[in-house]
């Protein structure tokens, strides 16, 4: 299994692992881990190819829809090493569109890091919306009782 870790422990979401299986005749599947909140999970998926099978496996997991927009995969090589950099656009089920990056020497990590990326910023967007309404909840609360 294709591993990462972050290291900046402020995300929600994590990509821990991926294992596929790919059979041009009879589709793909897919064992993914991911952690969240600092808990490890896993589920399988199938799809008409690897990266298919391991996005079902990993939106199983969590609570968000939508499909693929756009998908683009570069090489990054230098003298020493090489790594995969997958760009991703998401649609979500209310039309917004998501940007998601993952960098990995294993192009399905990478792009498995992309939908985890895609998932951080949505979580993120939530908690900002979160605090907005708390804080309008707190303003109305002083107000009415001044």
């Amino acid at each position: 299994m294709s591993k990462s870790s972050d290291t900046t422990g402020e995300r929600k979401y994590e990509f821990l692992a991926a294992k596929v299986l790919s059979d041009s005749r009879k589709g793909s599947r897919s064992k993914a881990a991911i952690s969240i909140d600092g808990v490890g999970k896993e589920a399988e998926g199938r799809g008409v190819g690897p990266i298919d099978a391991l996005f079902e496996a990993i939106l199983k997991m969590v609570d968000f829809g939508g499909r693929l927009n756009e998908f683009k995969a570069k090489a990054l090589i230098d003298e020493e090493k090489a790594a995969g950099v997958v760009d991703i656009v998401w649609e979500d089920d209310s039309g917004k569109l998501w940007h998601g990056q993952g960098i990995s020497a294993d192009i399905i990590a990478a792009s498995g890091m992309a939908l985890i990326d895609i998932l951080n910023e949505v979580d993120k967007e939530n908690v900002s919306d979160r605090e907005v309404n708390r804080q309008s909840f707190v303003e109305t609360i002083i107000k009415t009782n001044k």
